[in-house]
């Protein structure tokens, strides 16, 4: 009930091949950034927020707000995204302004580490203080600050950071995460929905999207043609020993939209314009009824909606009223 559409995940499941369905064992929901927004672009649609600029697109779902023109500097926002080419750079998939009653001090990122020493680290571009951090390791075991002299967070790994700011715009960790990156074992198909990266040093044939090596050298010539640095693209193949080798792969135009789809019981029903359905704001003024009509639209009602990210609000483009 937690899960949230847009919401970057990391599911490990068994899957059944015969119909492409799977039932999952691990799902890991993190956002990338959440902290008070300190600059605004209206014209590019991007906000920054601890260091990070976020890019809201047409397919980002926003949460509380209706566009960009409505947050303001100071304004604590959370967002979910993935990973742009360039360090320090998010894509928002879900965006949402927090109204806490008394916000606190701390903000939070999340991202690989670099150029770790014993008292610092970068994490997606923002340099961390680590000498006053709790570390919380893979197996659940926490060290506590001050660490051991000379304990360094491996590099090339994703961690949670939790901290404050400082006057610089750096972060005091008070609590690393570590142990967030994926484990895949050798064989297993993976899917990845993410953003191409430039690999250094580059490599014929192989792509980086996020700590992903990809091999696309199998895949048709015009399909890994498209599969460049900066555009989104959906990989699924085959885990090899340090790398995926990619079996089918697409990339996004930058205008594209993507569709999405919610199911469940509605509720707190304000008029055709907002309603909620798994916690999702829906508005169906524009939609196309499979069966039943607007009339049907009363708090207590299953339905399935299929729709646009709007302002604010899935846009829906298709309802389904269910038994």
């Amino acid at each position: 009930t937690e899960l949230r559409l847009g919401m970057t995940v990391d599911a490990t499941a068994d899957l059944f091949t015969a119909t492409t369905e799977g039932k999952a064992k691990i799902i890991v929901a993190q956002s990338a950034v959440r902290g008070p927004i300190t600059a605004i672009d209206s014209a590019t649609q991007r906000i920054t927020a601890v260091g990070i600029v976020t890019q809201i697109d047409q397919n980002t779902i926003l949460e509380n707000f209706p566009s960009v023109t409505a947050l303001n500097p100071g304004d604590r926002i959370e967002v979910y995204g993935l990973q742009q080419a360039k360090a320090g750079r998010i894509q928002a998939t879900r965006a949402t302004l927090l109204k806490d009653a008394a916000a606190p001090d701390t903000v939070e990122v999340l991202g690989i580490a670099t150029n770790t020493t014993s008292t610092t680290s970068v994490v997606n571009g923002v340099t961390i203080t680590t000498t006053s951090a709790q570390v919380v390791l893979p197996n659940g075991v926490s060290l506590s600050a001050p660490l051991p002299p000379n304990t360094v967070i491996a590099a090339n790994t994703r961690v949670r950071i939790v901290g404050t700011l400082n006057s610089a715009g750096d972060i005091a960790a008070t609590q690393i995460i570590a142990g967030l990156s994926p484990t895949r074992d050798v064989g297993a198909i993976v899917s990845i929905d993410g953003i191409v990266g430039i690999m250094t040093p580059p490599v014929a044939g192989m792509v980086q999207i996020g700590e992903d090596k990809i091999d696309i050298s199998g895949l048709p010539a015009a399909t890994a043609a498209t599969i460049a640095p900066g555009f989104r693209v959906q990989i699924r193949g085959r885990k090899q020993d340090t790398f995926i080798r990619a079996t089918e792969g697409r990339a996004f135009a930058n205008t594209e939209r993507f569709v999405y789809r919610v199911e469940g019981v509605i509720t707190d029903f304000t008029s055709t314009a907002s309603f909620k359905v798994a916690g999702e704001t829906i508005s169906a003024l524009t939609a196309t009824f499979i069966n039943g009509a607007t009339a049907d639209l009363t708090v207590g009602k299953k339905i399935r909606v299929k729709g646009l990210a709007g302002a604010g609000v899935i846009d829906a483009t298709e309802v389904t009223l269910l038994p």
